[in-house]
Order: structure tokens, then C-alpha cells, then sequence
């Protein structure tokens, strides 16, 4: 390596420190902001709001009435499973349904309601306390 190589390379190093930094025009942070809502615009209006950005009173409906449709499907079983049962290639379902599933169904379901209750309590409860009362929703 020739000695004059790492002068040049320390005298174009302190030279470019002493330029000034650029400096952004005042425009351009409001244009980019602007730029970005634009983009998102179209993707807000067509995509449904977060189950998070319900109000708290339609999520609770939303739960009640998904566990409600659960304890419904679960307690119509034995109508269908009858009128089901009637037909020779199904017997053998409707058997393992009665012997396995039937017996635990109601108790498990009661216990995801329960449970599903407590975990929409608890994150409320840790969502009033990690933000402090304010609303987490617009």
C-alpha cells in the first residue's frame, strides 16, 4: 500500500464532517403523513374493525351469542342424532357419540363458557389498568 493512501482517505473523512447535515424541507414530513393515509384509505374501508375496536358492549353480545350457538348445536345433537341414528350406516356414530362425547359435551361447554367469561373480565381488567381508564377504542 503507497504511504500517501490513508492521508488522503483521514483528509476526505475530516471534510466530510465538517459539511453541515442535510436538512429535510418542513414540507415533506406533512406530505409523507399525507401519502400514508392516502395509501391507507382504501384498506380501513374495506376491512372490517378489530374485535378490539368493538365497544365493549358488542363484544359481549358477540360472546353470548357465540356460546349461545354453541349450547345450541350441542343441545340439538341428540334430536339429530336420533333421526340420524334410524340410518343403518350411521349407528355406529351415533354410538360413539352417546358413549364419548354426550356425556362430557354440556360440562365442557360450561366450563369454556365460564373460562371465556373470566379471560373477557381479565382483559378488560388488565386493559383499564395498562391504559389507564382511557378508551381503547375510537
Amino acid at each position: 500500500m503507497p504511504p500517501g493512501d490513508g492521508e488522503l482517505e483521514r483528509e476526505i473523512h475530516d471534510a466530510l464532517r465538517r459539511l453541515p447535515m442535510p436538512r429535510a424541507p418542513r414540507s415533506l414530513a406533512p406530505r409523507v403523513l399525507q401519502a400514508i393515509a392516502a395509501a391507507e384509505a382504501p384498506v380501513r374501508r374495506a376491512a372490517a374493525p378489530a374485535w378490539r375496536q368493538w365497544p365493549l358492549e358488542w363484544r359481549l353480545v358477540g360472546l353470548v351469542a357465540a356460546m349461545s350457538l354453541a349450547a345450541a348445536l350441542v343441545l340439538a345433537v341428540p334430536f339429530v342424532t336420533d333421526w340420524v341414528g334410524s340410518l343403518p350406516a350411521t349407528r355406529a356414530l351415533v354410538g360413539l357419540w352417546r358413549a364419548f362425547i354426550a356425556p362430557v359435551a354440556v360440562p365442557v361447554l360450561v366450563f369454556a363458557a365460564v373460562m371465556s367469561g373470566a379471560s373477557a373480565l381479565l382483559a378488560g381488567a388488565l386493559g383499564h389498568v395498562a391504559w389507564e381508564g382511557r378508551e381503547t377504542h375510537s
